[in-house]
């Protein structure tokens, strides 16, 4: 596609929808207030720190295979352009380096951000491990850095905070260039951790997937050119029983769910993907990217 094509495409896509950007931003916010992982996010936020802190070098392994979404995001972003070698790039939300590792390999130059100590831990650790000195590492809140033009790229995986208007905006603060996220499509690869979710919490496994069409629509009726494209590959899941069923037994604690009933739940619902004491599942991932240029 060329450019008088995209633009055209994008015209269209406006004409298409007659809301302008304080309806989908009324809309994604709706969505988000709905969500109860938004409001015990809300509610009990030091919850939510101290499961980061404690599951840094866990966290990883719930992708199954815990390098491939990274190597996957990267792969795109090089063919799309964002990256050259010696970019700059900001990773809000690093996590234990699921980005930023692979970023780093590629040559890119790393800022990763996550204002949980356990994470950066854990991607410190990783990039030792590696020989990287492509990544620097800051414990902070995103909201704590300067609202200043630094990096060619920001980054934002799976990452809460900068899902909403207020977050696409302080992305855009701090790029003088591109900025993207990377979302779920709103399925899970592995059924069990829907089942977990509904025997544990005894209430429907909550969907992200409004995140998508709501950035998306936000983006487009702003005046933005947005790109988007769709991500899917098979996963495998293999980990240690006892290392599943701790990690779910913290995780549903954030919710003031925890005991013995808990972690029998928890064990019966994995007990037809256990074998010889690991817990083995296979699926398919699929991710949304989506990128834009900061707008002047």
């Amino acid at each position: 596609m060329n450019q008088a094509q995209a633009q055209q495409t994008w015209q269209t896509a406006r004409e298409v929808s007659p809301f302008g950007a304080d309806f989908w931003e009324g809309v994604w916010q709706e969505a988000k207030d709905a969500s109860p992982l938004k409001s015990s996010q809300q509610v009990h936020p030091q919850r939510w720190r101290d499961f980061y802190d404690r599951m840094g070098a866990a966290w990883q392994q719930g992708w199954g295979e815990p390098w491939v979404l990274g190597r996957r995001v990267t792969d795109l972003l090089l063919h799309e352009g964002l990256l050259a070698p010696g970019s700059t790039v900001l990773d809000l939300g690093c996590g234990p380096g699921t980005m930023s590792i692979p970023l780093a390999e590629s040559g890119a130059r790393v800022t990763a951000l996550d204002s949980a100590q356990g994470m950066i831990a854990a991607l410190n650790d990783e990039a030792s491990q590696r020989g990287l000195e492509g990544v620097e590492a800051r414990c902070q809140c995103w909201r704590q850095v300067l609202p200043v033009p630094s990096y060619d790229l920001v980054l934002a995986a799976s990452f809460p905070p900068a899902l909403g208007v207020e977050g696409l905006q302080r992305m855009e603060s701090l790029s003088r260039g591109q900025c993207a996220l990377v979302l779920s499509c709103g399925g899970d690869p592995f059924s069990f951790r829907r089942e977990l979710w509904e025997r544990v919490l005894q209430e429907p496994y909550p969907s992200s997937g409004f995140h998508q069409s709501c950035a998306l629509n936000y983006l487009l009726a702003s005046g933005c050119q947005p790109n988007l494209r769709h991500l899917s590959w098979d996963q495998r899941y293999s980990q240690p029983l006892e290392s599943v069923v701790g990690f779910y037994k913290a995780y549903f604690a954030i919710f003031g769910v925890h005991g013995p009933l808990v972690e029998e739940n928890i064990r019966q619902v994995l007990a037809p993907w256990v074998q010889d004491d690991v817990v083995e599942a296979q699926g398919r991932v699929g991710i949304a990217v989506l990128w834009w240029s900061k707008q002047p």
